[in-house]
């Protein structure tokens, strides 16, 4: 802050004018001094208004601090216009009257100067936390008793006179000891460590409380002289709060800053008034001096309660914070971990589902990472609407999702998180590979339920890799050469097939298994005539039973594949039916390959959304009813319950 002109010139001058009062003062003392008219009125004076003029200009030039530094001026001003007055009112005066026109003026000091401080502390405060209101009546409180018990009864019983007398010395104690006690306070208010500018005002005012009182002890036991050095204190106090006025200010702290200031000053001052209370015990102390001190320990003790609640409301934020994402507001993998460890505990069966996002990485180099936050934000909206199970964001661009209950239970919440992970627009499309595993069944400790569920769900990525990719080359692409359509086909089944399976708790090795099965699960119709397998109108018991060898031939063709012989047992056994009226063997129920029962089933649903030589294609509600209506006999029920719940995932909401 840059000190304007007048105010320099003012602090200057000042400075010249109690240097030289000083002076005037130690080389005359013992009655010289006010016997030099210049001196003891004029200079005097006026250098109790010069203090007054850096207030005022603080004032004009910082607005936010106008009525803090205003009030200061105005005090000091209030207060020289009353020793003006009984310079030249009492000079000559053998007994000076109690109360005169000069003790208004300086009993009017206060009020203002009370006024200044108080908005000043405000003032410097980003935020007036309840803590530091107390800390600053704890201090001002004892700092009131401290003042009351050294000054208050020798100068009660000092003064002499009426009433009127003996009211107006013992106001000017009372005031003093209240306002440093409010300079005290305010600068405690504001916090550690304290500013400059407050040090000063405290100080200024200690030395001017106590030349009042020195003066009214030493005017009451007749032993005042004038042109001492006591008159200096008055003066001297109010420089340094005129050299407050200047100071610059210190950073405007919002709390109190961590550490030990913000403890020791009211647990000092709380003894002090611990100490006053127990002696009182021994000498009687001024009652108004204990009523303060008990007021400042319950104050200490509300301060007290105060802490503990601050330190129990920081310990559960903590708490939140370390269990809790902080971009999502999830579930973070500590938390988890605490919810797999209390599953386990309960005994009850619960599914965890391990989400990886895929194209997130694409979409965070396109469109930054700010919209990658964005993102993952609506995601976790999403995922946390989802009923009956707990989300979590596990890292990056994983997700978890534990549902307390049987895994037929879970499918709808598995499928609905599927779903909510799901995001495609103009230039993007992010979508979700998972690993669901049954606890306790598969898993006994929260460890190794995550090892699994991250094995199936990296399993689930790989095999959503196009089916043309590094696993089956030369068979899928022979399948499409003999017809693009069976090729389409065969992918379509193979995602879906891979989601099921996903939900249903395949392993790495089964999801591959369902990957080669879908996508060759028709590479037999190669050996079909065109002219059976694209027949517009219904086929002959003969043709039937000629399109029924298609899953013969496709065992026959895998197993030369080497490394996919185990696949041909699947493939044979891919239109098998539940009620065992199935082909080529009539197998029934279990007897029938898992793998075998997911790709029939999805087959069968893509089959009914496509179109056909010999009817239109259904729609996705129609072919779902259509499962559900040939569930216990043509299909598995329960992979026509996970089926249900991925083609339900992936239906707009509105459906």
């Amino acid at each position: 802050m840059t000190v304007p002109k007048a105010a320099r010139a003012s602090l200057w001058l000042l400075c010249l004018a109690l240097t030289l009062l000083t002076a005037q003062i130690t080389t005359h003392a013992g009655g010289a001094f006010f016997t030099d008219v210049v001196f003891g009125t004029y200079v005097y004076s006026g250098v109790v208004f010069l203090c007054a003029i850096p207030c005022l200009l603080r004032a004009l030039a910082v607005p936010d601090e106008r009525p803090a530094w205003a009030g200061l001026g105005l005090a000091i001003a209030i207060w020289g216009a009353g020793d003006t007055y009984y310079s030249f009112a009492f000079d000559d005066a053998a007994v000076v009257p109690a109360p005169s026109v000069a003790d208004v003026c300086y009993l009017a000091f206060y009020v203002p100067a009370y006024l200044g401080v108080a908005h000043l502390a405000r003032h410097r405060v980003a935020r007036a936390e309840l803590s530091r209101w107390l800390d600053g009546g704890i201090a001002g409180l004892v700092l009131g008793a401290v003042a009351m018990t050294l000054v208050f009864r020798p100068i009660q019983a000092a003064t002499g006179g009426g009433t009127a007398t003996v009211v107006t010395n013992l106001a000017y104690p009372v005031a003093d000891a209240v306002l440093v006690a409010v300079a005290v306070g305010a600068a405690t208010f504001r916090g550690w460590p304290l500013e400059r500018s407050f040090v000063l005002i405290t100080a200024g005012l200690s030395v001017f409380g106590a030349s009042d009182c020195a003066y009214l002890y030493r005017v009451a036991g007749g032993t005042y002289e004038y042109g001492t050095v006591l008159d200096l204190g008055w003066v001297f106090g109010m420089a340094l709060i005129a050299f407050a006025a200047w100071q610059r200010p210190g950073a405007r702290p919002a709390v109190p800053k961590p550490g030990w200031g913000t403890i020791v000053t009211p647990s000092a001052f709380a003894t002090v008034a611990i100490v006053m209370q127990v002696y009182d015990h021994f000498v009687r102390v001024e009652l108004t001096a204990i009523m303060l001190a008990t007021a400042a320990t319950a104050l200490a003790v509300a301060r007290l309660l105060l802490t503990f609640g601050e330190h129990l409301r920081l310990l559960r934020r903590t708490e939140i914070e370390s269990v809790t994402d902080a971009l999502t507001g999830l579930g973070n993998r500590r938390r988890l971990h605490v919810d797999l460890n209390e599953a386990f505990a309960s005994g009850r069966p619960h599914v965890l589902a391990l989400f990886d996002l895929n194209g997130f990485k694409r979409y965070n180099d396109s469109f930054g990472h700010p919209a990658g936050d964005a993102l993952l934000s609506r995601i976790a909206l999403k995922l946390r609407d989802i009923s009956g199970a707990s989300a979590y964001r596990f890292g990056g661009d994983e997700f978890c999702l534990l549902v307390d209950g049987s895994a037929e239970r879970a499918l709808d919440a598995v499928s609905a998180a599927s779903a909510a992970l799901c995001e495609i627009g103009d230039g993007f499309a992010v979508t979700a590979a998972h690993g669901v595993i049954e606890l306790p069944d598969e898993a006994g400790t929260p460890e190794l339920c995550l090892r699994l569920a991250d094995q199936r769900m990296y399993a689930s990525k790989l095999a959503r890799r196009p089916i043309a990719s590094d696993v089956l080359p030369a068979l899928v692409t022979t399948l499409e050469a003999a017809d693009r359509a069976l090729g389409d086909h065969a992918s379509q089944v193979a995602e879906l097939a891979v989601a099921v399976a996903g939900l249903l708790g395949l392993g790495a090795d089964e999801t591959a298994d369902v990957v080669a099965t879908a996508g060759l699960h028709d590479i037999g119709k190669i050996g079909i005539p065109d002219e059976i397998l694209f027949k517009p109108e219904p086929l002959s018991d003969g043709e039937w039973a000629f399109v029924r060898r298609h899953t013969l031939i496709g065992e026959r063709i895998v197993a030369s594949a080497g490394g996919l012989r185990h696949v041909g047992p699947l493939i044979r056994a891919s239109h098998e039916r539940w009620d065992g009226r199935g082909y080529p063997d009539g197998l029934r129920g279990a007897a029938i390959p898992l793998v075998s029962r997911i790709v029939f089933a999805c087959d069968a649903y893509n089959a009914m959304t496509s179109d056909r030589p010999y009817r239109p294609a259904l729609s996705p509600e129609a072919a779902l009813s259509e499962l559900e209506r040939n569930r216990g006999t043509q299909f598995d029920p329960r992979v026509v319950r996970a089926v249900h719940a991925v083609v339900r995932g992936r239906l707009p909401r509105a459906a």
